[in-house]
């Protein structure tokens, strides 16, 4: 479901873009043949009602089963931390203490059936996913109906794009430091590129004491995709690294004689043979 979604919802609202041609003439955008007439606004209806179950049903859907399992952690950790809490604790520092761990406590009771949408994500983190798939949909399908191709459209997308750059610098969802950096400049770039389309699109309106011309932002568009894409190689690198030397601070830590010994196949959080686990 999660692989197939962007492309099934992309074909959905595919089939509800039309683009008008003359006061008699309208056309599918997708495709020309297909004429967006009276035969046609059965489909139309029909690509609305997937509209409502694929494109949105899926991640809202998977925010009311991750608020649901969210509930019943709740239920089953607060009494039991707040009998089991150290007399000497105060009330605050209970529940600081409880609701910490409570996060935790959910993160490990959701792990086997849940983990394809929460693994990457912080325990206080578990609720990121439809977010953001509900994001990418604004950003992707959405969009195109907020009058097409004019200047409101752009300005939507910019604020999208810098609100979802704000969120993503407010909680950095991710475990990785890694992947919180590659997002942030993921959504920066996105807000550059809807920026660019404005300046583009006002661009032949402007006195000729403009400085740069439309050649000039297409370099500076495609420098900034050059930029993210070093910029990831290089946190992937970086992410490698440290996992190894992780591997070999581990391995040293377990049992000094294992400090110089190669570790390729060694996954520290799987015991390992004649190692004990920790």
């Amino acid at each position: 479901m999660m692989l197939l979604y962007p492309q099934v919802s992309q074909r959905i609202f595919a089939a509800l873009s039309c683009r008008q041609l003359s006061d008699s003439v309208a056309v599918l955008e997708a495709d020309y043949r297909v004429s967006c007439d009276a035969e046609f606004a059965w489909v139309q209806r029909l690509a609305l009602l997937l509209v409502c179950l694929w494109p949105v049903g899926i991640p809202c859907g998977l925010a009311w089963l991750l608020w649901r399992e969210w509930r019943k952690s709740q239920a089953l950790w607060w009494d039991a931390s707040v009998s089991t809490a150290a007399p000497s604790l105060g009330p605050a520092d209970r529940v600081t203490s409880s609701a910490l761990a409570l996060y935790e406590f959910h993160g490990d009771r959701i792990q086997p059936s849940l983990s394809f949408c929460t693994a990457l994500y912080r325990p206080q983190c578990f609720w990121f996913e439809p977010v953001d798939m509900l994001r990418k949909l604004t950003l992707s399908g959405l969009l195109q109906f907020v009058y097409r191709g004019s200047a409101t459209q752009v300005l939507v997308g910019c604020t999208l794009a810098f609100l979802s750059f704000g969120l993503q610098q407010r909680v950095q969802p991710y475990r990785d430091m890694e992947a919180n950096v590659c997002k942030a400049c993921v959504d920066a770039q996105i807000f550059l590129t809807f920026l660019l389309s404005f300046i583009l699109r006002v661009l032949p309106r402007l006195d000729s004491v403009e400085v740069g011309d439309a050649a000039l932002y297409g370099y500076v568009l495609l420098t900034s995709l050059v930029l993210v894409v070093m910029t990831a190689v290089g946190l992937l690198g970086r992410k490698l690294c440290r996992h190894r030397h992780f591997r070999k601070r581990l391995i040293a830590t377990i049992d000094p004689q294992f400090g110089d010994a190669p570790t390729t196949d060694i996954n520290p959080f799987y015991p390992m043979e004649g190692v004990p686990h920790v």
